[in-house]
């Protein structure tokens, strides 16, 4: 049975209770209140629950809420003397869906921390069950340890046995509830921040002890990670659902958890745990749950950013294995001609590298396997094996060196950086969908419009007109509700009548041999194209 030992659960002095004794009143009297409201429904509400549960025994996917929504969790009070109605409907849906018996280990953890002489929290009760359900599914233990993922077969002993990731992760559970509903009810608490408090301490201890790299504990950085999953306060008061100009795949902006990680911030904490990493020689070498944590984080900045990743691209070695078997999520035979390939391939007599070619039908590649999992036709479908080669598609385009960094000019520098761009407005605005308020879209929309002003008539004239026409719509969706977006279409309008394109067909044509998916954007280039017989642009 694991151990929770390290939680403080004594007696506080007589000089600690006078001391806090005006914000205890405080927030006694608030969680009163809340108690009073929700424990008033709370009995029928459990118990539509259960009976939801009768019906069907597995757990909602986090992806099939959209937006990366959480559903609804219940608030209720949880000590040794009562019975806690949630946890047994949580036991009964989630639980034991999973193949999880009274015996399990997250059970007897659970258990464990009933025997304490205060009871477990509203707060804490609230977290486990979203950290169980939502966030991290995947994390728990089950039934067997030997024939759990190695990811949970080392992660689960930094939860339980270190107190500063137990109270690290506590407080970016408590960030990632309240991004998903737009608010600081728990993140802010009295409580929320105690747990925030105590994982700086001891993490504060462990590194004045740091003597050498190799000296440094994993759990430790672990910690400092999960301490830096936190927003903006002025990010909490973005609309609860911020719509993207691309109609991404539903299935991605749902994984994306585009109201959380796609605000992750290059805070001290992620710039300290990056640092500590850097001294213990990269992410190869390091614990599961640290490295697969890294590396998502440094995907994550790097894709906000529009910069190189800090790491090489990381994942799981049986998950990257499996991205390169050709019969994992397999695309049907009579659809593996690719028309994207053909825009990419007229280019390599213009001087397009070899290395960018493939990167980009890698990128066109991965955008068809989405599309047809979206469908449901894709064979021996894997999402986890999809969604790491999306981000090691992402990761490659954001690592590609510009034209000047490899010594490119003229009509290769125009024609490298036309692609390089494009790469990025898709898989920025379809594949890793990111919302405009992080910054990431109108970054991209600024680098877009200086390659476009920098392009001369020769390089157009010469076979790269369909190209530039293929960013600037790209550009041009991802400028909706911006200044920029007339700029764009005056560019497209004279690009339209030199390559001599009359219709929407004409223009689809062109662009489907480039980087493309119809069911994120078409309609937003229909919407372009309909604006060119509007004033002023008529």
């Amino acid at each position: 049975m694991s151990s929770f030992a390290f939680i403080d659960v004594g007696e506080p002095s007589a000089d600690r209770r006078r001391r806090n004794a005006n914000q205890a009143r405080s927030l006694v009297m608030t969680q009163r209140r809340r108690r009073e409201r929700v424990l008033k429904n709370a009995s029928a509400r459990s118990e539509q629950q259960i009976a939801a549960s009768e019906k069907d025994d597995e757990v909602e996917a986090p992806l099939t809420h959209p937006q990366g929504r959480s559903p609804p969790v219940f608030l209720t009070t949880w000590n040794e003397n009562t019975t806690d109605v949630f946890y047994s409907a949580l036991l009964r849906q989630g639980l034991q869906s999973e193949g999880l018996s009274n015996s399990s280990i997250l059970e007897s953890s659970l258990e464990a921390l009933r025997g304490y002489n205060k009871p477990v929290t509203i707060h804490m009760h609230k977290l486990i069950n979203h950290v169980i359900q939502i966030i991290w599914p995947k994390y728990w233990p089950s039934k067997d340890l030997g024939q759990a993922s190695p990811l949970v077969n080392e992660w689960w002993p930094m939860f339980s046995h270190n107190p500063a990731v137990f109270h690290g992760f506590l407080y970016a559970a408590a960030v990632h509830h309240d991004d998903l509903l737009g608010r600081t009810e728990i993140s802010q608490s009295r409580e929320i921040l105690l747990h925030k408090h105590e994982a700086f301490k001891r993490l504060q201890v462990a590194i004045n002890d740091i003597r050498r790299p190799e000296a440094i504990n994993e759990s430790f950085v672990l910690a400092m990670a999960y301490l830096g999953m936190e927003s903006d306060e002025h990010d909490r008061d973005r609309e609860s659902v911020e719509s993207c100009p691309f109609n991404a795949p539903g299935i991605l902006q749902s994984i994306q958890w585009t109201r959380h990680y796609a605000y992750a911030k290059e805070n001290a904490h992620i710039q300290a745990a990056t640092r500590l990493i850097g001294l213990k020689g990269g992410l190869d070498g390091l614990s599961l749950p640290l490295a697969k944590s890294m590396a998502i984080n440094d995907l994550q900045i790097a894709a906000k950013y529009i910069r190189k990743p800090v790491f090489p691209f990381w994942d799981i070695a049986e998950i990257v294995r499996a991205f390169e078997d050709p019969n994992v999520n397999a695309v049907p035979e009579d659809t593996n001609q690719l028309p994207t390939c053909l825009g990419f391939q007229s280019l390599l007599s213009l001087g397009l590298p070899l290395q960018l070619s493939g990167i980009l039908r890698r990128t066109a590649l991965i955008s068809r396997k989405i599309d047809f999992y979206s469908r449901g036709e894709l064979l021996q479908a894997d999402f986890h094996v999809l969604l790491c080669e999306r981000n090691y598609v992402h990761h490659n385009l954001l690592s590609t060196p510009s034209a000047i960094e490899i010594g490119l000019v003229n009509q290769e520098h125009h024609i490298y950086e036309c692609c390089r761009i494009g790469g990025l407005l898709f898989s920025t605005g379809v594949l890793y969908p990111l919302p405009p308020s992080t910054g990431a879209p109108n970054r991209l929309v600024q680098i877009a419009k200086r390659v476009v002003e920098s392009i001369s008539l020769e390089t157009c004239m010469l076979g790269g007109g369909k190209l530039l026409i293929w960013m600037i719509v790209l550009a041009a969706i991802m400028a909706r509700d911006t200044i920029e977006r007339p700029w764009f279409l005056k560019r497209l309008k004279a690009m339209l009548a030199m390559e001599n394109i009359t219709s929407w067909s004409d223009l689809k044509s062109a662009l489907v041999t480039f980087l493309w998916m119809d069911s994120a954007c078409d309609d937003a280039a229909k919407c372009l194209y309909e604006d060119l017989s509007r004033p002023p642009f008529l």
